[in-house]
């Protein structure tokens, strides 16, 4: 069976394309022209009927493909998006509520309570060291010192939710807006307990 060939302006009617457009796909080497028997040149201007509109179909369907993947990660980038600021939403929410702290105001106050004990600590010397200086039963220096250090411990090892409060406060303070109204990371006005 002999394919039927047509020009360029019949194809372009056919697939509703202009002749300009049939080019451009030939170029992009979408359509390809018929060729010469004997010789196997393509014939200039002329194209196989059957072959070209199959051709142009495959395309059309690869560019939908295309198009329908670009829209699914776009839907998938949105989602993710959506999904990121509700969780940015919520952590603001507890971080105003006191139920959750920022991990600057965590390492402020520990560090507070290091610097605390370390004093406490360094103090036991200069205060125990004249009832020391007679002592010649070890169990009872044993005793002064542990009893000291168990002292200047549990004076330091209470932690208070107060301290995490007022250090939040401080915080929004230090973001709040021209008129001192506090707001949160995002930039919009929170309330302070």
């Amino acid at each position: 069976m002999i394919e039927q060939t047509v020009s360029t302006e019949q194809i372009a009617k056919i697939l509703l394309l202009s002749p300009q457009r049939v080019r451009q796909l030939e170029n992009e080497g979408i359509l390809h022209r018929a060729k010469e028997k004997k010789t196997g040149r393509p014939l200039r201007g002329r194209y196989y009927l059957v072959a070209t509109v199959g051709d142009y179909i495959r395309y059309l369907r690869s560019k939908m493909a295309a198009a329908g993947a670009g829209e699914s990660d776009l839907y998938q980038l949105k989602c993710r998006k959506l999904a990121a600021e509700a969780r940015t939403a919520e952590i603001q929410l507890r971080l105003l509520e006191g139920n959750v702290h920022l991990s600057s105001d965590v390492i402020f106050i520990w560090t507070s309570r290091i610097t605390a004990a370390k004093s406490e600590l360094m103090g036991i010397p200069s205060r125990l060291h004249l009832e020391l200086a007679g002592e010649n039963d070890p169990q009872k220096v044993y005793a002064m010192l542990t009893g000291a250090i168990e002292g200047a411990l549990f004076k330091v090892s209470e932690l208070k939710e107060q301290d995490f409060v007022r250090q939040s406060e401080r915080y929004l303070r230090s973001v709040s807006d021209d008129n001192g109204a506090p707001r949160t990371v995002s930039g919009k006005r929170s309330k302070v307990r």
